[in-house]
């Protein structure tokens, strides 16, 4: 029975398609692809009558062939039943098209559920596509669909126009769920005929979401929620807690969507963050996750949810405000300490690197460093970034999507599920600050007035990001550091570094550091006069693009350091910035080929001294033309310690060269001086003839202080004090092959005096 009726319905299709071919080409006959002749075309131009009647004659009295040449047929071939794309069965008629029936104001689709319960080989039906005809009804749903982020198009003008429109709307229905209530309040004031639309439409609404409605009441009382019903969490505009990186992050959300990832399905939401590209603070785009589970779960275990169910709200907000109105005061350079982790992207991996000490905040340095730069465009249209003058309700998707045989439609989930989202935002991996071709730095104005705008859209800072670009100086590494909450992404450099902004300090400058420098006094108070000369800022109005040019020859103040390893050289460099307050830029002398133009153009705008230190004869002789050329237009201080002595360095750097300061090997006396010195940094008072018998061992300073500072953590983690023994046990082992001066027969009673 089932095979002829198989047949029936095969043989049905058949007479079907027959029927409609010939009824297609009776009722086409005689109009369709009727050919246009040259003497029509002719006859069209206003010609004169005996022009054209000259021109009908010589076609009819032609050949066939030269009156097939006059005629313009044009000749449509269509896809066919059996064809098979890329092979098609070309037809010289059309498909059965659908009838359309301008009463018809909704049409919904159902199809099998297939995640429902199979009952007796039956499938249950669910909702799967919805089309809304009517331009009235589409009209009145313009303004509430709006606040949803989907544009509608005008369905009054397309109506005038007499063209047909049509809005498209998918499982799940996402932003009819959310203004399925606004519905019923703008049917109470509406016309009587718009009227009885919304109703219709409102209680299609609700046999829609019959079952999401009983789904969701858990969620109110129980707090609780299943998979196939999360996304009702997230409306659009809704604050959004993550815990990225064991820190609090909101994010405000743009829309959600389910996506199947192999056999898991995953909830995606487009989320944005304010961030700060060393110009504006812009929205960013940043893709959350949430994987598959099955049951209910609570809505406060998830990865990301609304920042309303935590358990701190009201806390982790104030935080999040705390944190964002700091970030308003780092949108220039900034000289800071760093204590805590950085994380390092390792491919999908995220490392985490150990970070302490100086930092250099500065956004539009790291992106000119680091940030490849796109096209201008992808950083100036207004759907990639919205300024500080953007509104919260603005809509960012204006989209309107083909439909087949229909001249006006409009998807609600094109934007989420057939657009590239590299043609709307940025993407997570591009989360960075981009620089958006700017090179010059905010002028004081321009802060305050971007401090002044963000302050008025306090919600705002809520979703702010900590992101902030800088460079570790003592680690010699771009970053981007955290403020107030730790960092999620990495960038795209292989010593890019992200930190932690709750860990970034204000500058505490180490002012002891220089009275215990072991060097001619009166040379230590010339040398920090000229440094202090030099780093002094002067107190003038920044330019309109905030950027310094100090490009002064006269300006260079070039200082040798010269004399063997460990003898003091970086020390006195790092003392005598600290004592002056000018921050202080390292840079190995193996890199001047490579980064010294960079690095001086950093200095320069950081008003920073630079350190060039560990100079050999391989690395500055090879590079001393390249370095004296940089040098002349470089406005500020710069260190070059060398291990090589005076005869042996280049002639034209010692010409060139300010002041030189030598640095002979310590004798016994400094020495002795050092040895007291760290011992009571360390809250260890010796008696003199500890650091006296201490001093006879022939080590350098850099020597010393390792080995000071190995037998100070080794007595703090026995609980006892530091001795003599422990100090030239940890000498022994820091240096196996330190040597020790013999001892005179004076010092010993002197010891002995001393000790008794």
């Amino acid at each position: 029975m089932m095979r002829l009726r198989a047949i029936s319905e095969a043989e049905r299709e058949r007479v079907a398609d027959f029927v409609w071919k010939w009824r297609y080409k009776l009722s086409r006959r005689g109009n369709q692809d009727f050919p246009v002749r040259a003497t029509e075309l002719l006859r069209r131009d206003d010609d004169s009558d005996a022009t054209a009647t000259a021109s009908m004659t010589a076609a009819k009295e032609g050949r066939g062939k030269a009156l097939w040449m006059t005629e313009a047929m044009v000749k449509t071939m269509y896809e066919g039943r059996q064809s098979s794309p890329p092979y098609y069965d070309w037809v010289d008629y059309p498909p059965r098209q659908e009838f359309r029936s301008g009463e018809t104001a909704v049409k919904v689709y159902k199809v099998r559920d297939r995640d429902g319960p199979l009952v007796q080989g039956r499938f249950s039906l669910k909702y799967h596509r919805m089309e809304v005809l009517n331009p009235l009804l589409i009209q009145a749903l313009r303004p509430l669909l709006f606040r949803e982020g989907v544009f509608l198009p005008d369905g009054q003008q397309q109506q005038e126009e007499e063209e047909e429109v049509v809005a498209v709307f998918r499982e799940p229905f996402r932003p009819l769920w959310f203004c399925r209530r606004d519905v019923v309040e703008l049917s109470r004031g509406a016309e009587a005929s718009l009227e009885i639309l919304l109703l219709s439409f409102s209680r299609l609404l609700d046999e829609v979401f019959a079952d999401l409605v009983v789904r969701v009441r858990g969620l109110q009382t129980e707090g609780v929620v299943d998979f196939g019903a999360v996304w009702t969490l997230f409306p659009r505009g809704c604050a959004v807690w993550t815990g990225e990186l064991d820190t609090d992050v909101a994010c405000r959300v743009k829309s959600s969507h389910y996506v199947r990832n192999g056999r898991v399905t995953e909830l995606s939401l487009k989320t944005e963050v304010l961030v700060f590209d060393g110009e504006a603070f812009v929205w960013r785009v940043k893709w959350l996750v949430i994987g598959e589970y099955s049951g209910c779960r609570p809505v406060a275990s998830l990865p990301h949810f609304p920042l309303c169910y935590h358990a701190d709200a009201d806390v982790v907000s104030e935080r999040l405000l705390s944190r964002g109105k700091r970030m308003l005061d780092l949108q220039t350079v900034a000289y800071r300490l760093y204590h805590g982790h950085g994380f390092q992207a390792q491919g999908e991996e995220i490392e985490r690197l150990p970070i302490r000490g100086r930092i250099m905040i500065d956004v539009v340095g790291y992106n000119a460093q680091h940030v490849p730069c796109r096209r201008c465009q992808d950083w100036t249209t207004t759907t990639t970034t919205t300024t500080t003058h953007a509104t919260a309700n603005e809509p960012l998707y204006p989209f309107l999507a083909s439909r087949r045989s229909s001249p006006s439609s409009f998807d609600s989930d094109a934007v989420s599920l057939d657009t590239d989202p590299s043609s709307l935002a940025v993407s997570a991996e591009c989360l960075l600050p981009c620089h958006r071709g700017r090179k010059t730095r905010l002028s004081k104005a321009q802060q305050e007035k971007n401090k002044r705008e963000m302050l008025t859209r306090e919600m705002d800072l809520l979703f702010l990001s900590a992101l902030v670009g800088g460079f570790a100086l003592d680690d010699g590494v771009w970053g981007v550091f955290r403020n107030s909450v730790k960092l999620w992404l990495a960038s795209l450099t292989d010593k890019t570094v992200q930190f932690r902004v709750d860990n970034i300090k204000p500058m505490v400058w180490k002012e002891t550091a220089f009275s215990q420098l072991l060097y001619d006094e009166q040379q230590k108070d010339l040398l920090l006069s000229l440094v202090e000369k030099h780093g002094r800022e002067e107190e003038e109005e920044d330019d309109d693009d905030g950027n310094n040019n100090n490009n002064n020859n006269s300006g260079l103040l070039l200082v040798l350091l010269s004399g063997p390893s460990g003898t003091g050289k970086t020390l006195t460099a790092q003392a005598v910035t600290e004592q002056a307050r000018v921050p202080l830029v390292k840079m190995k002398a193996n890199e001047l080929q490579s980064k010294l133009q960079r690095t001086l153009h950093l200095a320069s705008s950081w008003k920073a001294a630079v350190l060039i230190d560990d100079s050999s004869s391989s690395s500055v002789l090879s590079s001393s033309d390249m370095l004296i050329h940089e040098l002349a237009s470089f406005h500020g201080t710069v260190f070059v310690a060398s291990r090589l002595d005076g005869s042996a360095m280049d002639a034209n750097l010692l010409s060139r060269a300010h002041l030189h300061l030598v640095f002979p090997l310590l004798d016994r006396g400094k020495r002795e001086t050092l040895w007291r010195l760290l011992l009571d940094r360390h809250h260890h008072h010796q008696q003199r003839h500890v650091s006296k018998r201490l001093s006879r061992w022939r080590l350098d300073a850099r020597q010393i202080s390792v080995a000071a500072a190995a037998a100070t953590e080794w007595a703090a983690a026995r609980g006892e004090t530091v001795s003599l023994e422990r100090v030239e046990c940890a000498v022994r082992t820091t240096s196996p092959f330190a040597t020790r001066e013999e001892e005179e027969e004076e010092e010993e009673e002197e010891e002995e005096e001393e000790e008794a």
